[in-house]
């Protein structure tokens, strides 16, 4: 007589061998993509808001200087903010590495 499919394996419990090294692999994998989609989001959330905090800076700046927003001239502070930006952050990652 055959053994009824719900039977309890009495030497290997209700699972098959390997069967819970693939389980925890799997929920691994599963893991480790919600990471990566979930890091995904919060760069791209942190970039959207690093561009609008550098936009109202630019704003607050050039027009405190007289410059209307959609002028030539403010288009050429924002365009040296941009550049002094840059040139920090190129400071700070020199820094960083340890080249200063």
């Amino acid at each position: 007589m055959t053994p009824h499919p719900t039977t309890i394996n009495r030497q290997y419990g209700p699972f098959r061998p390997g069967t819970a090294g693939a389980l925890i692999v799997l929920v691994a994998l599963i893991v480790l993509g919600a990471s990566f989609l979930c890091g995904q989001k919060a760069r791209a959330t942190a970039e959207r808001n690093t561009s609008t905090v550098v936009e109202d800076e630019n704003r607050a700046f050039c027009t405190s200087l007289g410059m209307t927003p959609a002028t030539e001239p403010y288009t050429r502070c924002a365009d040296g903010l941009a550049n002094v930006r840059r040139l920090q952050q190129e400071r700070f990652n020199a820094e960083m590495a340890s080249i200063l």
